[in-house]
């Protein structure tokens, strides 16, 4: 596909079978939601009819011990609503090392700590869309900061060899992810 300034567009093989009944039942008039993904402009959904007022993303900030979101309106600019909980990590350190040996030290470590980070975000999407009024599948978009701890467990990556010399991540700068693959509770291609 073509964007308007002549940039390339991808779209998935999913998406792109919702295409054919989405513009029979809604007379061709669509809203095309795309975003640019590590690259490249990726169309992430094809809509009926003009749902661009229903364009809203959320910032996350994954702190040690508190963890904040923010919902924003992309079309407008405007901070819709805020919400911020104590990371519920906590129960397994009060720092990132401890952390990091919890997940080094049991089986199903890495794992409790990614399913913790994804809960408390989850948990705060729900807070956020029920004060705005709106639903999760309206949420197109987040960005998620933390350090690099927090940032590998909230995507299921090991950090144990942050630790040990030469100390270093698996990813220092990930690439997108769409939100099905980990988890989160917004528009699923998100």
């Amino acid at each position: 596909l073509e964007h308007s300034a002549g940039t390339s567009m991808e779209a998935g093989l999913g998406c792109v079978r919702t295409l054919p009944d989405i513009l029979r039942k809604s007379g061709f008039n669509i809203t095309v939601t795309h975003a640019y993904m590590g690259g490249r402009r990726e169309i992430l959904f094809f809509e009926g009819g003009d749902t661009s007022g229903k364009n809203h993303g959320i910032a996350v900030d994954i702190g040690t011990t508190t963890v904040m979101a923010d919902l924003i309106d992309l079309t407008g600019g405007g901070i819709c609503a805020s919400a911020a909980m104590y990371n519920s990590q906590m129960h397994y350190g009060a720092d990132v090392i401890n952390r990091i040996m919890y997940a080094q030290e049991n089986p199903d470590g890495l794992e409790k700590l990614h399913e913790l980070a994804i809960r408390d975000i989850n948990e705060l999407i729900g807070r956020l869309t029920a004060e705005a009024g709106i639903q999760a599948g309206d949420v197109c978009s987040m960005v998620c900061t933390g350090n690099t701890i927090m940032t590998h467990f909230l995507l299921g990556l090991t950090p144990v060899n942050i630790r040990r010399e030469p100390y270093i991540p698996v990813v220092g700068d990930p690439a997108p992810v769409h939100a099905e693959e980990i988890g989160i509770a917004v528009h699923p291609r998100g």
